[in-house]
């Protein structure tokens, strides 16, 4: 009798057991808005990084949700005359990290960087154009700046080159000198969810060699970039020319 009250008393815990193993699940949630960002300035990345930070005093930038985060200054300097076409090079760009760590005056090649903060599905062009140079005598009727080289980057997309195109696809561009027909340097591919740049930075480093890594010296020219004088341009000796280059950044496309 003792027997049975025991086993009966086992298989009593043995269900009580079973019947704890039992689950059931429920869901939560996780909510977060975004709002419109109050930053329109900024920081200049250095191309192709997500985010080493530098600073440049070598051109100029804008403000804007969508803006101009760089655009550069082009330093042809000082040129012996010859008749008939000549061309030369920019000096690099001179920037600085802003990491006290990496101090001096570091040098790459021209670069403009487009930052896209709007929130919103919405594409962009650049476009630029120059007066002509002159100087306090006279001007260089037909010289101009030719983009000869490219290399697109961007702080998210690996393949940028799929969302934004350089020099309305062609291989060159020269900086036009009219400004009701203005030179587009870059553009999105359309105003569609996948040929914007909203939220990144995107760079375009007229040089097609650029590589981030590598050391360039100060005095260093960059090949990607030419001053075109032509046959019909007579420069004054001892004269300093020069021409005022306009970037327009537009929103859509």
């Amino acid at each position: 009798m003792k027997k049975g009250l025991l086993l009966a008393g086992l298989s009593i815990c043995a269900a009580t057991i079973l019947g704890v193993t039992q689950a059931e699940a429920t869901n939560t949630e996780g909510v977060i808005n975004f709002k419109t960002s109050t930053d329109q300035t900024g920081e200049l990345i250095k191309p192709d990084t997500e985010d080493e930070v530098i600073t440049s005093e070598d051109g100029q930038s804008s403000t804007g949700l969508l803006r101009l985060q760089f655009v550069p200054n082009f330093n042809f300097l000082e040129q012996e005359i010859k008749v008939g076409p000549a061309t030369y090079n920019p000096k690099m760009t001179t920037y600085q990290y802003a990491d006290v760590a990496k101090p001096g005056d570091q040098a790459m090649p021209q670069f403009v960087q487009v930052t896209d903060s709007r929130g919103l599905n919405e594409g962009w062009t650049l476009d630029v154009h120059a007066s002509e140079f002159a100087s306090a005598t006279n001007s260089l009727e037909f010289a101009q700046i030719e983009f000869v080289q490219g290399k697109l980057f961007n702080t998210v997309y690996d393949n940028i080159s799929n969302r934004v195109s350089a020099f309305a696809g062609e291989a060159t561009a020269k900086v036009s000198l009219d400004p009701a027909a203005k030179t587009r340097v870059l553009a999105t591919k359309d105003n569609a969810d996948a040929s914007t740049t909203n939220g990144s930075q995107t760079s375009l480093v007229f040089n097609s060699g650029y590589d981030k890594e590598q050391s360039y010296g100060l005095t260093d020219l960059n090949p990607g970039v030419k001053f075109i004088k032509t046959n019909k341009d007579i420069p004054v000796a001892g004269e300093q020319y020069k021409s005022t280059i306009t970037w327009t950044l537009t929103a859509g496309v």
